[in-house]
């Protein structure tokens, strides 16, 4: 129990790092090469090297913090041989950003299949024939398949850009005044998605919350993989009619019925059959964790709303308004989590998350309609239902 929880804790602070040598510079590049093809080979080679260059800079500020931090007692072999996957991810996610800019979701899925078998391949020998199952040994697998994925994803993406590197003065900074509010913004959130959480049980409760909270937590992440796929499949059209605010509309109603159906149905059916799905995975000893599966539902309904609301913004160029909300979240998040996390513990982390989503969805919805006139009722609830039963082939298609 307690080493899955040290796994959760340093995977967790680990793929903050991630998302901050990112930086939010993948998601412009999308954004921008979606509207101006003829620039995709300039974004992206002042962005790989952007990428570069900040993710062997945290390489070395995670690695003083893991040796200073008294949380990572015992864990610090761990931690250095885990701290590659900021680098080595570069690749694949860069990969994966040239991929969705040409609509190539497909091979990004593929990519992210890759991925996870590579690690599944490297470990089952030594869990089965071996019996090493060490977090040392776990992330050194871990950093070996974020490796190999980045080198295939660079092949694969190579058919539609000529990989190189460049920091091109101009670029770097057309692209850091574009990305910076949206780079701070992720930060934000994977603080809050990722780290805050996992930190502050391993700091108040211990590991083996930690390792009950992060399997929950584990399976509500997977479940929200479904609205990335579809936002990320729809981002770059977006991007590219922004300026048609009459297909914007369209499209915001029919994904926002698409998301919400598919988060309500989750939420319903996972909160029948959460023992059943956490026993599967791990096991009678992690049935606390379907306590906080099922809580945690809740968070996966306005999750999958988040992604609409949140992709909208960036796509519309509002990324300093979506940093400054997601703030105001992790404030939110903070606060309630240093209160009832020692005397709660991770039940309190659920409920605290369920409520940071549906904070952080009603001021981006509230912005969006503001604004943009972009809204959503139960009249275009029911319309959109009766066409995807009579047209769904042609759903999106008909904006």
């Amino acid at each position: 129990m307690d080493g899955y929880g040290d796994y959760v804790f340093v995977t967790s602070v680990v793929l903050v790092f991630v998302g901050l040598s990112d930086m939010g510079t993948t998601t412009i590049g999308v954004r921008e090469s979606s509207a101006k093809k003829e620039k995709t080979s300039t974004f992206f080679s002042n962005i790989l090297g952007i990428r570069f260059l900040l993710s062997l800079f945290l390489w070395g500020c995670f690695n003083i913090l893991n040796l200073i931090l008294p949380q990572f007692i015992g864990l610090r072999q761990a931690a250095f041989l885990a701290s590659s996957v900021i680098i080595f991810l570069v690749l694949k996610t860069t990969s994966e950003a040239i991929l969705q800019t040409f609509l190539r979701l497909d091979l990004v899925s593929l990519l992210d299949a890759i991925y996870a078998l590579v690690f599944l391949l490297l470990l089952s020998p030594f869990v089965f024939f071996f019996k090493l199952t060490s977090v040392s040994w776990l992330m050194i697998f871990w950093s070996l398949a974020s490796l190999f994925t980045g080198i295939i994803g660079l092949i694969i993406a190579s058919k539609y850009f000529s990989f190189k590197i460049s920091l091109s003065k101009k670029e770097m900074i057309e692209i850091a005044k574009e990305s910076f509010p949206l780079g701070m913004y992720l930060l934000v959130y994977s603080v809050y998605d990722r780290g805050i959480d996992s930190f502050v049980l391993k700091s108040f409760v211990g590991s083996e919350a930690v390792g009950f909270y992060g399997l929950a937590y584990k399976i509500h992440g997977n479940l929200i993989l479904g609205a990335a796929f579809l936002m990320n499949s729809l981002f770059p059209l977006i991007s590219e009619a922004r300026q048609k605010l009459v297909v914007v509309k369209k499209t915001f109603e029919k994904s926002f019925t698409v998301l919400f159906l598919t988060g309500l149905s989750i939420l319903l059916f996972g909160f029948l059959l959460s023992p059943l799905i956490i026993k599967i995975i791990a096991g009678e000893t992690f049935y606390s964790s379907a306590i906080a599966l099922k809580i945690l539902l809740g968070a996966t309904l306005f999750s999958y709303l988040n992604h609409l609301t949140g992709y909208f913004l960036v796509a519309l160029g509002e990324q300093k308004s979506l940093l400054r909300i997601s703030f105001a979240g992790l404030i939110f998040n903070l606060f309630l989590n240093l209160i009832f996390i020692p005397k709660f513990s991770f039940l309190a982390a659920a409920v605290i998350t369920v409520f940071t989503e549906i904070v952080i969805f009603i001021l981006t919805y509230n912005f969006l309609r503001k604004k943009f006139f972009l809204s959503y009722s139960f009249k275009i609830l029911v319309e959109n239902i009766k066409m995807i039963f009579k047209n769904k082939l042609e759903y999106f298609n008909k904006l």
